[in-house]
């Protein structure tokens, strides 16, 4: 029975990665091995190991199961455990709706993995042994089968063919007594793979998938957001492997122009601002499996080397041509602003009246408003911007001006309501982002429906769910409309980092997000899209987030806080144990004896014992006597067990509650001899006799005049 319940499992498992292979772009290496870590422990337990042995074994198969799904090292850290189970609820989130084929996270098929491993798990353990009767052996099989059922429930019926032989085959094994049965389950899955190929002759179960087919692999980055279902099956698959001495956001191209529907590249190239504060870095890109043009960078581009023509484009962004092949390398010198929060915050430069062109939306990108000229030159001529008129003048100005130009009302009112009261752009771009990132109000999904004529109007009022694309066009928009020059970034988060100098970029990595410009500063990054996106992005990119979690703001390590207590009780009660014969009745009385008198002798006879600790009290007295007639006269003492809890009732019996703390606690001797809990030894007796003698002497002497 063990050997062919060994067998069904594993059929079990087969059909279960079947039938989420088509909904789960993964390679089939990879999912391969998440399927033998996530059956491992259930396969164990019908082979009639002990299943504390197999639980033990599928704990570990956890942190397995995530770095053979793709997810990093790096997320197995104490400190990174709420990124990593956010990443895991947005994997999760993914099939509550349509399940499409392009699921671009690890995260998913880790979500998939460790719930099917925990449904064999359970279904192993249910596993019936000899005498048990036939309803617990189909319930077992039904929980067994539940992660194929859900898959098939999930992908296309067509596809299910020889995923249902399999099953049939399982369950052969898993009802069957008798060896005959199994070849003739054998040939019954066989037979029905023909039969439904003959009757959908049209579908091919065992050729590529039209699932697949239809969704291409991820090779190539549109730069220009759709705000819609993402495009190109993302697989982890690496796309750069990139040098650098520090970790960035490598962007491809800005996008600094609102038309009313969404960000893009504006028709008319915007200024460009000076950046104070920036310093040059240099990487070094190989490509591994982008096919792009566009050229990436830590910041602002000032040279690239390569093969091949180099040129600029639009939207700061420099092309290659040809572009670059599979492992062809080139270089590249840019400028980029790493600053802190506290230099932000004390930013207090006026913008240049060029820098206003960053703060406008809609066909007039690249004029001024009537407040933005009262603002530039109330700056210019060092005239304060406090004052409660013009503050009111030029609000109305923009609200009326930015409505004329095709900005939703709702927009214009909600960022408004989030700067109220703010003096500076650095309290605007915090208020903004916090909105967005924290309260519950939005949720980080990729399965979003195709978008209307006003995506970032239903995001922000309607839906409230999205991905890059939809936060960080959000977060831009909010902040040009209460006059901060803001615009929206496409290019790669950091990636997986390998080594000290390297960082492999992969597909997920795709990413969207915003830079701010400070006047005194330059162009700063910020990240206003939630932990749950699957891009691997390096810590303290975002200045907000990095004064955020050291200012203690955000969600504390919960998961490490746990772990710490658990593993801190799991040591005592294993010392408990582990000592518990030497914590008897009389070990517990001596104890108290020593905290109460302050010493006590090895010498020290019962009788003197129950001397010493009639000082306290005639109950713990009597438990002195008891322990000396159980000792001297076994079996005459019945009130032996649970001496701590008989310790604990007798001192308060005798002390009272807060005195029999003092003596039961660990606390300095100080404190019992103040409380009067414990009197003094006749040696702490002489040394206060002597502080107080010196004492009164030191008050005798006369003062000398200084």
């Amino acid at each position: 029975m063990r050997l062919r319940a060994v067998a069904a499992v594993a059929c079990l498992a087969v059909a279960t990665a079947g039938s989420w292979t088509a909904l789960i772009a993964a390679p089939t290496v990879r999912f391969a091995g998440v399927v033998a870590l996530a059956v491992m422990p259930a396969v164990l337990v019908v082979s009639g190991l002990s299943r504390r042995v197999a639980a033990a074994v599928g704990v570990l198969c956890v942190p397995g199961v995530l770095l053979v799904a793709g997810a990093p090292v790096s997320s197995l850290a104490l400190g990174a455990w709420p990124q990593s189970v956010a990443r895991l609820a947005s994997g999760a989130a993914q099939f509550a709706g349509p399940v499409r084929g392009s699921t671009p996270s690890p995260w998913a098929l880790a979500v998939v993995m460790l719930a099917s491993g925990a449904a064999w798990m359970a279904g192993a353990t249910l596993a019936p042994r000899a005498g048990d009767p036939t309803g617990r052996l189909l319930v077992a099989f039904v929980v067994l089968a539940a992660p194929w059922l859900v898959g098939v429930g999930e992908s296309r019926p067509d596809h299910a063919a020889w995923q249902g032989a399999v099953a049939l085959l399982a369950g052969v094994l898993w009802f069957s007594s008798t060896a005959i049965v199994i070849p003739l389950g054998v040939l019954a899955a066989v037979s029905s793979v023909v039969i439904a190929q003959s009757i959908a002759p049209r579908t091919r179960w065992f050729g590529p998938h039209e699932q697949g087919a239809q969704s291409s692999p991820f090779t190539t980055l549109e730069t220009e957001p759709t705000y819609g279902p993402l495009t190109g099956r993302r697989t982890g698959a690496p796309m750069l492997v990139i040098t650098a001495a520090k970790p960035a956001f490598w962007r491809m191209q800005t996008l600094d122009y609102f038309d009313g529907s969404g960000w893009t590249v504006a028709p008319n190239p915007l200024p460009q601002l000076p950046e104070p504060l920036s310093r040059r870095h240099e990487i070094a890109v190989r490509v591994v499996g982008l096919h792009q043009d566009l050229v990436v960078a830590p910041g602002r581009v000032d040279r690239v080397n390569g093969r091949g023509s180099v040129g600029r484009a639009a939207g700061e962004a420099w092309r290659v041509e040809p572009p670059p092949r599979p492992g062809d390398t080139y270089r590249v010198v840019a400028s980029a602003v790493s600053v802190g929060a506290a230099r932000l915050a004390a930013d207090r430069a006026p913008l240049a009246r060029r820098a206003y062109a960053y703060t406008q939306v809609g066909p007039a990108a690249t004029g001024l408003t009537a407040a933005q000229l009262i603002d530039w030159v109330a700056g210019s001529l060092g005239l304060s911007a406090r004052g409660p008129t013009r503050a009111t003048r030029a609000r109305t100005t923009t609200t009326r001006a930015q409505t004329r130009l095709g900005v939703d009302a709702r927009i214009v009112a909600l960022a408004r309501r989030l700067v109220a009261g703010t003096r500076t752009e650095w309290d605007k771009v915090v208020r903004v982002e916090r909105y967005l990132l924290y309260g519950g109000r939005f949720r980080y999904t990729t399965h979003v429906p195709a978008p209307s004529p006003q995506p970032l109007v239903d995001f922000l009022m309607r839906t409230r769910a999205g991905y890059c694309e939809q936060f960080a066009g959000a977060a831009a928009l909010l902040l040009r409309i209460v006059g901060v020059p803001a615009r929206v970034v496409a290019g790669f988060a950091t990636g997986t980092q390998t080594r000290a100098d390297q960082y492999v970029v992969r597909d997920v990595d795709a990413h969207d997000w915003i830079e701010v410009y400070f006047p005194g500063v330059g162009w700063v990054t910020f990240n206003p899209t939630p932990a749950a996106s699957p891009a691997t992005i390096a810590a303290g990119l975002d200045p907000l987030r990095l004064r955020t979690a050291s200012a203690g703001t955000e969600a504390p390590a919960l998961p490490a806080v746990l772990c710490a207590l658990a593993v801190a009780s799991g040591l005592a009660l294993l010392r408990r144990r582990r000592h518990r014969s030497s914590h008897g009745p009389l070990e517990q009385l001596e104890r108290v004896a020593r905290r109460s008198t302050g010493r006590l002798e090895p010498a020290t006879t019962l009788a003197e014992l129950e001397e010493v600790m009639a000082r306290i009290g005639p109950r713990v007295a009597a438990l002195v006597a008891e322990a000396e007639r159980e000792r001297f006269a076994p079996g005459a003492a019945a009130g032996s067990r649970h001496p701590r809890i008989r310790m604990a009732r007798a001192l308060v019996s005798d002390l009272g509650p807060l005195r029999a703390l003092l003596v039961c606690a660990p606390v300095p001797r100080r404190i019992r001899l103040w409380s009067g809990v414990v009197s003094p030894t006749p040696e702490e007796r002489d040394d206060e006799q002597r502080q107080q003698e010196h004492d009164r002497r030191q008050r005798q002497k006369p003062r000398q005049l200084s």
